[in-house]
C-alpha cells in the first residue's frame, strides 16, 4: 500500500503557499519527543504508585511504633526516686523504697518499709543512726507512687552486723524503725495497716527455729541472701521483746547465741568464697529469684496485736550534701549539713 502524504501550508513571502510532505521518517523525528515525555510520564506514574502502596502497608507498624511512645512514662521528679535501689554515697549506704497505693499514708507506709527491709537485710537489723533522708510523692489518676530515701552509715551498719548477744543488739537497734518495719511485714502479709495506737511486745519463741534449708533450686546468692534474711528475723524479735526478756548470761541469751551465730558464720564464709556478695550486694527487695520465706511465729501478726509506732520526727533529717532535693513539698528548699545521728 503507497503512503499517502500529509500536505500542509505555511504563509510565504509573498502571500504565496508553500507545500511541506510529512514522509514517516519526518513524522517520527516529530513525534519522538512526545513518545519520550509519555514514557517518562507512566514511568513516574508507577513509581510513584508503588511508593504509595508501600507507605500504606506500612501504616499499621507506624502506628504500633506512635503507641508504643506514647504510652511510654515520662520520668518525672528527682533522679534518685527513678535510679539504683541501693548505692554507696560518701560512707553510707542509701536504700531507695516504692510503694503504692490508693492513700499517700499507705504508699509512704510501704516506700519505708521496703528500703527498712532491704537495710535490715543487708545490716542484719536497722541499727540506730539509720534515717529518711528524702521523700517523693507522685499522684495519678488511680493511686499514689511515694519515694523515700533511707541512709545509713558503713560503721553503723557493721556494728549491727557484729552484734550477736541479746544486750548488744537491744544496744545498737533503732526500735522505732525495727517496730514500723514489723508493721510493714504485717501489712505484705494481711494487706492491712494496723492501727498505730497498738502496742506490745514481741515474745520471744521457747525454741528458735534453724535457718530454711537450702532448696535445690536456689542459686548460691539466693541461699545466701535467705540466711540473711533469717539472721535479721531473729534479731528484730530480740529488739521488739520485753525489756526483761534475754537477761544477760541466761539460758534463753545462750540458746539464741548458739542457734544463730552458725549462720552469721556460713555467710562469712560465702562472702570469702563469693567477694561479690560484699562488693556488689543485691537489695533483698530485688532479689530474682527470692523464695518465699516465713516469718518466725513470734513475728506474725496472728501471735499478738502489731508492735510499731510512728516514727519520730527526729528520724527525718535533711540529706547530705549534694544528694538532691529537701523534700517533694520544698523541691528548691537548700539542704543544710547533716546533723549528729539520732540515738533514739
Amino acid at each position: 500500500m503507497a503512503f499517502r502524504p500529509l500536505v500542509k501550508s505555511f504563509p510565504g513571502p509573498g502571500s504565496k503557499k508553500v507545500r511541506s510532505e510529512a514522509t514517516p521518517t519526518a513524522l517520527a523525528a516529530n513525534m519522538s519527543p512526545l513518545i519520550w515525555t509519555w514514557k517518562k510520564l507512566k514511568k513516574a506514574r508507577k513509581y510513584r504508585m508503588k511508593k504509595n502502596l508501600l507507605f500504606i502497608k506500612s501504616l499499621p507498624f507506624l502506628f504500633l511504633f506512635l503507641g508504643a511512645c506514647s504510652s511510654t512514662p515520662i520520668q518525672t521528679g528527682p533522679e534518685w526516686a527513678h535510679g539504683s535501689t541501693r548505692l554507696v554515697d560518701h560512707g553510707y549506704i542509701v536504700y531507695v523504697g516504692t510503694g503504692s497505693a490508693p492513700t499517700l499514708e499507705k504508699a509512704q507506709f510501704k516506700a519505708e518499709g521496703i528500703a527498712l527491709e532491704d537495710l535490715a537485710n543487708e545490716c542484719s537489723m536497722v541499727p540506730k543512726g539509720t534515717r529518711i533522708e528524702d521523700r517523693y510523692t507522685e499522684k495519678n489518676k488511680y493511686e499514689t507512687v511515694a519515694y523515700v530515701r533511707i541512709a545509713l552509715e558503713f560503721k553503723d551498719c557493721e556494728e549491727g552486723k557484729k552484734a550477736m548477744e541479746p544486750a548488744d543488739i537491744k544496744r545498737v537497734a533503732n526500735v522505732a524503725f525495727t517496730q514500723q518495719l514489723r508493721g510493714y511485714q504485717d501489712l505484705i502479709e494481711t494487706g492491712e495497716m494496723a492501727d498505730r495506737t497498738e502496742y506490745t511486745d514481741v515474745m520471744p519463741p521457747a525454741e528458735i527455729s534453724p535457718a530454711p534449708a537450702r532448696d535445690e533450686h536456689w542459686s548460691e546468692s539466693t541461699h545466701f541472701y535467705v540466711t540473711r534474711q533469717y539472721v535479721a528475723y531473729q534479731k528484730e524479735i530480740v529488739v521488739l521483746s520485753p525489756p526483761t526478756a534475754y537477761p544477760p548470761g541466761s539460758l534463753q541469751a545462750k540458746q539464741f547465741v548458739s542457734t544463730v551465730q552458725p549462720n552469721v558464720a556460713q555467710l562469712e564464709t560465702q562472702q570469702v568464697a563469693h567477694p561479690e556478695f560484699k562488693t556488689q550486694p543485691q537489695a533483698w527487695s530485688k532479689l530474682a529469684d527470692r523464695p518465699k520465706i516465713d516469718r518466725p511465729a513470734s513475728l506474725t501478726k496472728g501471735s499478738g496485736k502489731v508492735a510499731y509506732k510512728s516514727v519520730p520526727s527526729d528520724y527525718f533529717k535533711p540529706s547530705r550534701k549534694k544528694m538532691g532535693q529537701s523534700n517533694s513539698s520544698a523541691p528548691h528548699a537548700k539542704r543544710s549539713k547533716r546533723k549528729a545521728h539520732s540515738q533514739l
